[in-house]
């Protein structure tokens, strides 16, 4: 009976042991995500906040962000940068921030949640005009953004109060981004903005119930928005950048090849792009001038 106990013990351990060393179910990025500061440091709960930091991931996936024990929902995800919203349900205090990543945890650094003041009509600083596009427009300026190419739209404006709407602006190559727009005293002004609206969100805008109980919710990330995201993360700047299909893997369709082209006057080499379907999206497997050498590449996709 011994023998056999130390027996099965034996293979159990061999087991966990050979699990292990093969990484478990799959293999994770070998670098833990870094945080280095929050854009802003404090405000109340509901609160827009950038995590600024390196090796967050290209993609959520099954990634995380705390604010202390608490997960917080998330507007936009790249390898530099995360917004996300403070959750609700904190004291006010000093919390600690950590992303949760499959490498591991990251450093933590410290957002203070303030108390909530008075529900303004319009956020400080935000553009005001007569016409929802130019207030759209100009939001974008205030923001940094380059503003060509934009076509907006109208995606629902609500019935028990015309005063509130939601409108969208989408660019070819660039993520549709939604904003929530209010009219007040004959202007429209810019009351949030995302690449996606949650009725919580919507809720804590002060938008009416028929905007937020149809919020809009991103369409799944086509291959070249994919691409786009990996490669503002990298720093490339994608100022007149062609993302063009090449081919996809006849003997695995999860696998596809695009091509990264930049203007002449850039003079940057051309550039490929490796794509694997995992889970029903598209992951970034390789960006180079050669992608030969990525791992599991079928042999139909190398030069």
């Amino acid at each position: 009976m011994k023998g056999k106990t130390w027996l099965v013990s034996t293979v159990v351990v061999a087991l966990v042991l050979s699990f292990s060393l093969a990484g478990g179910c799959g293999s994770k990025p070998s670098k833990k995500p870094e945080l280095s500061t929050l854009n802003p440091v404090s405000g109340p709960t509901g609160t827009k906040v950038t995590i600024i930091g390196a090796n967050l991931g290209a993609t959520q996936g099954d990634s995380v962000a705390h604010f202390g024990d608490k997960v917080t929902g998330v507007l936009a995800w790249s390898d530099t940068e995360i917004t996300v919203k403070v959750p609700d349900g904190l004291s006010q205090d000093v919390q600690g921030v950590t992303v949760l990543t499959p490498a591991g945890e990251s450093n933590e650094v410290d957002f203070a949640v303030t108390a909530p003041g008075p529900a303004p009509d319009r956020n400080e600083g935000q553009v005001e005009h007569p016409t929802p596009a130019a207030a759209i427009l100009g939001w974008m300026k205030k923001q940094g953004m380059d503003t060509s190419g934009w076509t907006l739209s109208v995606v629902k404006q609500s019935k028990t109060d015309p005063n509130w709407k939601i409108d969208e602006a989408v660019k070819a190559v660039t993520a549709t981004k939604y904003f929530l727009m209010k009219k007040v005293d004959s202007n429209w002004t810019v009351i949030d903005d995302g690449f996606a609206m949650t009725p919580q969100e919507l809720q804590g805008d002060g938008a009416p119930s028929d905007l937020w109980e149809q919020a809009p919710t991103p369409p799944p990330e086509t291959q070249q928005q994919v691409i786009s995201d990996y490669t503002k993360a990298q720093g490339v700047d994608l100022n007149g950048v062609s993302i063009a299909f090449v081919a996809q893997s006849k003997s695995d369709p999860n696998w596809e090849l695009f091509q990264v082209t930049f203007p002449p006057e850039r003079q940057m080499a051309t550039n490929y792009v490796v794509l694997h379907q995992e889970g029903g999206k598209w992951v970034v497997k390789n960006y180079a001038s050669d992608v030969d050498n990525t791992p599991s590449l079928p042999a139909d996709l190398k030069s």
